[in-house]
């Protein structure tokens, strides 16, 4: 996997970013890099309130709020992607899986970034059974 620093930057970056807009960050992250950009998956990330909801059945609340409230943020999480990857984001994905305690964040970034992009075969990439956009 290449661009260590970079993939390290944005898993800290992201921690801090859902601690401060969801109240509680991720307990634990991995980001990957790739030839058009980065994906991370971040772990563990409800509040005691939504594990209550998602207990009781009530995912579909929680899923709801939480990417409604990403939407909210979307420009705030490009920016600092921006700026630690020093390249324009093309396209931004957040998954959000509140049954498995997972977001998935995939940030598109064009090739030749400063990872030295084509230089690492590209992962396939298979959307989880019942991903949720």
């Amino acid at each position: 996997m290449r661009g260590g620093p970079v993939r390290n930057d944005l898993s800290t970056t992201l921690v801090k970013l859902y601690r401060e807009i969801f109240g509680r960050g991720p307990v634990k992250t991995t980001t990957y890099a790739f030839e058009a950009g980065y994906v991370t998956f971040l772990r563990d990330l409800l509040t005691p309130q939504e594990r209550v909801l998602v207990l009781g059945r009530r995912s579909d609340l929680v899923c709801q709020a939480r990417v409604a409230i990403r939407e909210a943020e979307r420009e705030r999480l490009i920016a600092e992607v921006q700026r630690l990857t020093d390249r324009p984001v093309l396209h931004d994905s957040f998954q959000f899986q509140p049954e498995r305690n997972l977001a998935i964040e995939l940030f598109w970034i064009p090739t030749g970034s400063e990872d030295g992009a084509g230089s690492t075969p590209t992962p396939q990439a298979v959307a989880p059974r019942g991903a949720r956009h």
